[in-house]
């Protein structure tokens, strides 16, 4: 149990909002009350050096909930290190080091997210762009088949998107990929899907799974547009 009857210090909370109700709302409406000092508490949380900060976090937790994401990465910052909260953008480089001509990329898509940019970017400097793409829905079953077959032997990049709706066609990609005799080593297969229980698990398997999400905030966005969309490439085309 977790509250003011079971934990001695907040035991005199309601009194204390009711008799200095003024700076209890001034602090409840701030933009930023997890980084603004509490009234009545301030002090005695700076003293306690073990359980202060977390102390502080189940305050803004109750009375302010929309701020308890930004509090909890104030916490981990407070306990552990900034680079545990800390935007984690997976370098696409990195992520194709690790493929192989049998061994295809799954990128488990949300809302608002797309890798595609980012994988035309890398196939430019790979010089194998332009990729061939196939939006997966009816009928384009066919379609991905034989952009697969001719990439097998001419060493091109397939892109399969939205291949949540072309589940029949996944199905049969494990047996391709791992039975085909001969893939050209250059190939390479990049598969965007939103996520779902459908999914062949025989494929998810051998895939490389990355999860991309939309960055949470705006430092985050940032990070990731500088780290996968910026290159020193295109900074020397800027004119100074």
């Amino acid at each position: 149990q977790f509250g003011v009857d079971q934990m001695s210090f907040y035991r005199e909370i309601v009194d204390l909002i009711q008799k200095n109700e003024v700076n209890w709302k001034k602090w409840f409406d701030e933009n930023e009350p997890e980084s603004c000092s509490v009234p009545d508490y301030e002090e005695r949380l700076a003293m306690e050096r073990t359980l202060g900060s977390f102390l502080r976090l189940c305050i803004v937790r109750f009375m302010r909930e929309d701020r308890t994401s930004i509090a909890c990465n104030q916490f981990i910052e407070a306990q552990l290190d900034a680079r545990f909260t800390a935007p984690v953008t997976d370098m696409i480089s990195e992520i194709f080091d690790e493929s192989s001509p049998r061994k295809p990329v799954l990128y488990l898509l949300t809302a608002g997210s797309d890798p595609t940019f980012s994988i035309d970017e890398l196939a430019k400097k790979k010089k194998k762009y332009p990729t061939d793409k196939v939006s997966m829905g009816e009928g384009q079953e066919k379609v991905a088949r034989e952009k697969n077959n001719n990439a097998f032997l001419t060493g091109g990049w397939v892109i399969l998107q939205n291949s949540h709706l072309g589940i029949g066609y996944m199905c049969e990609l494990e047996d391709v990929l791992l039975k085909t005799p001969e893939i050209d080593d250059d190939f390479r297969l990049w598969i965007t899907c939103e996520i779902t229980p459908r999914f062949p698990i025989g494929l998810l398997q051998i895939a490389i799974k990355v999860t991309l999400e939309p960055p949470a905030g705006l430092k985050a966005g940032i990070y990731r547009t500088y780290s996968t969309m910026v290159s020193q490439e295109l900074l020397d085309k800027i004119d100074h």
